[in-house]
């Protein structure tokens, strides 16, 4: 059960006019934040080079870090009505940044209608868990308990909406083996091949990518 009707009715005892700031709320209940990454697991299969698993991210929030089980119940509830292996997934071309010294590329995935629905599902679904740190951003607590980056904090706040909903640009990222064949493979639509496999809940870390798997859901009501 969640412990969010039990915070309401404490802090309505000790501030009687409305509720507490969030710090106060944290300290109470000696809870923490954590900034998690709600994915969608994926196969891709590129002609010529080995299938690799990558996975596609729905939505990002923070979270009560006491609070992640109740969001997966919830999540394993929502799947379980969702009909996965009919998601088509269809690459759109791809993306590659050098910005930072480095090389990644990106597939880009059609943001079909089946596709935007399970996201604003999933949406949906962390509006009743998610907070705002505004300024108990000390309060947030990563993998390797390192202080999260400003810029990864804003991120993380902002994607709902500036990168969901209508803004929702799916994509995965693929290694550089697979990126040169899918720049070969451009003009041949259905070349390559995208499978849903599952959802997965990982928490974010210093500079705001997926470093810890927390739970995953392959179609079993009691998924880990």
């Amino acid at each position: 059960m969640s412990l969010r009707p039990t915070r309401c009715l404490l802090l309505a005892a000790l501030v009687v006019s409305g509720c507490a700031p969030l710090p106060y709320l944290l300290n109470v209940t000696h809870d923490t934040l954590v900034g998690i990454d709600v994915t969608l697991e994926s196969d891709v299969a590129v002609p010529g080079t080995p299938p690799a698993r990558s996975h596609v991210t729905m939505v990002r929030r923070f979270v009560h870090s006491s609070e992640v089980h109740d969001i997966a119940a919830a999540l394993g509830t929502l799947m379980a009505s969702a009909n996965l292996p009919g998601l088509k997934l269809a690459a759109a071309g791809s993306h590659t940044d050098t910005s930072h010294g480095g090389s990644v590329t990106a597939l880009l995935i059609d943001p079909s209608q089946d596709l935007r629905r399970l996201e604003e599902r999933i949406a949906q679904t962390l509006d009743l868990f998610s907070e705002d740190p505004v300024d108990a951003t000390e309060y947030i607590v990563t993998p390797d308990r390192s202080r999260m980056e400003a810029g990864a904090i804003a991120a993380i706040e902002d994607f709902v909406p500036d990168q969901s909903g209508v803004n929702f640009r799916p994509h995965v990222l693929i290694a550089p083996a697979q990126a040169d064949a899918v720049k070969r493979l451009e003009s041949q639509p259905g070349a390559v091949a995208i499978r849903a496999a599952g959802l997965s809940v990982y928490q974010l870390g210093r500079t705001g990518t997926p470093d810890r798997l927390l739970w995953t859901w392959t179609g079993e009501i009691g998924a880990r």
